[in-house]
């Protein structure tokens, strides 16, 4: 099933604040790893 506009919105929105929170607590970077969200989907209710 296609993802509708809402939300397409939704998941970039949660997808920039959790790369965000990660970047404040410092968890880009675990035993030489880097840590990303490349991409977040939501399922309709």
């Amino acid at each position: 099933m296609e993802e509708g506009k809402r939300q397409k919105q939704v998941a970039g929105l949660l997808n920039e604040e959790m790369n965000q929170i990660f970047q404040r607590l410092g968890l880009t970077m675990i035993e030489g790893g880097m840590v990303s969200i490349s991409s977040v989907k939501i399922t309709p209710d």
